[in-house]
């Protein structure tokens, strides 16, 4: 809260006595020279000090967004800055001024002050000596007149400090646990064959179409195709499906050895991994070979690579072309419904289909005979490894 105070001289005014020794503009002059230069007052740095400018291409305001700007409006508020105090001083000043209610009377009183300025207070604020002559014109006898002015102003301020006290009231509990509870957690379990039984159990668990002859401790299965004679040199093609169950641990199965007339390449689920008689990967395929001036046979190709022409020759190679690598084995163990009883634990999962094509190129084909050699065993007990302690 702020109020002005304006003492008032008072002067006694005689006839033929001047009230100021100096006139108004000497005394105006007087100030001014005492202030000093105004181009040292009004300067740039002092006018942005007191005010700060308001124009910019960057104000503070434009990196809120609109989230912020409330957050922002309550940090003026309640800050000690300029800002804040001018605030906190706006808001003061509404609340806290009085109410007042200006009598009529003293209205008009005020208007007829006006009115009668000049005969009040005669010359005193004119530039012409600053007396009361006007109120003593025209007669040479003794006189008083009282003359107002306000010399100078104090501001005078007051703060009204406000404290505010808060007080809180919490109520707690306390809960007993029992002392027994019951703790649960998992454990990662891992399945290990830790018994293995002979050879004949993988015979009963790896199953190739067309059904194989076994050998040698069950171990080696061979499968023959037929004689083939279409009468002309041509490309035919043998189709072998392998397959395993979860319970026999390969450590290899091989394409071993491979009895053909011409040439053969084996092709395992689409993907070509032996050709006979040359690096080449490309397809089988029959063409027409230039032997001389009007000559030409047929031979075989492995796409642009020549391998030789058309015959009828027997061949009797080891390929050992890997079969295991195609083969995707289920996870060790068995397969339980924990959620229904009684609990049964069951095994045989089966491996993917692996597709084996062997294609020969002849002019006629007696047998073609495919050897398969395996190893490994086949679990007789499963155990259970855990995994950490809980």
């Amino acid at each position: 809260m702020s109020r002005f105070r304006a003492p008032l001289i008072f002067a006694s005014l005689i006839l033929g006595n001047p009230l100021w020794a100096e006139s108004e503009g000497e005394r105006a002059e007087s100030a001014m020279d005492v202030l000093g230069a105004v181009t040292d007052l009004l300067t740039q740095g002092i006018m942005e000090d007191t005010v700060t400018p308001f124009e910019t291409a960057t104000p503070p305001e434009s990196t809120l967004t609109e989230a912020e700007f409330d957050d922002a409006e309550f940090a003026i508020r309640t800050g000690s800055g300029v800002d804040g105090r001018a605030y906190s001083a706006t808001v003061d000043s509404a609340l806290n001024r009085p109410e007042v209610i200006i009598d009529p009377n003293t209205l008009d009183l005020a208007d007829s002050a006006i009115e009668q300025a000049d005969a009040v207070v005669g010359g005193l604020f004119t530039a012409d000596g600053g007396t009361c002559e006007a109120i003593f014109a025209g007669g040479s006898y003794n006189g008083l007149r009282i003359c107002q002015a306000i010399l100078s102003r104090r501001l005078e301020i007051c703060q009204e400090v406000r404290n505010i006290s808060v007080d809180r009231d919490d109520t707690w509990s306390c809960d007993v646990e029992e002392p027994t509870y019951r703790k649960q957690c998992e454990r990662n379990i891992t399945w290990a064959c830790t018994g293995s039984s002979g050879s004949v159990c993988i015979k009963q668990a790896v199953s190739f179409s067309p059904a194989p002859v076994w050998t040698v401790g069950d171990e080696i299965a061979d499968i023959s195709f037929g004689a083939i004679n279409n009468g002309q040199c041509s490309l035919k093609t043998h189709t072998i499906f392998v397959q395993s169950r979860d319970y026999v641990n390969l450590s290899f199965l091989n394409l071993s050895d491979l009895t053909f007339q011409g040439v053969a390449q084996i092709r395992v689920d689409g993907v070509n991994v032996w050709t006979y008689g040359t690096s080449a990967t490309g397809d089988l395929v029959l063409g027409d070979r230039d032997c001389g001036k009007k000559c030409s046979r047929r031979a075989v190709y492995a796409g642009s690579t020549w391998i030789e022409d058309c015959g009828v020759a027997t061949v009797t190679s080891q390929p050992n072309a890997d079969i295991l690598a195609s083969l995707i084995v289920p996870t060790l163990g068995p397969s339980s419904d924990l959620n229904s009883l009684p609990v049964t634990v069951s095994t045989g999962a089966q491996t993917n289909q692996v597709r084996i094509d062997i294609i020969t190129g002849n002019d006629s084909e007696v047998s073609m005979d495919v050897t398969f050699k395996m190893g490994g065993q086949c679990c007789s007990a499963i155990s259970a490894n855990l995994g950490d302690q809980c």
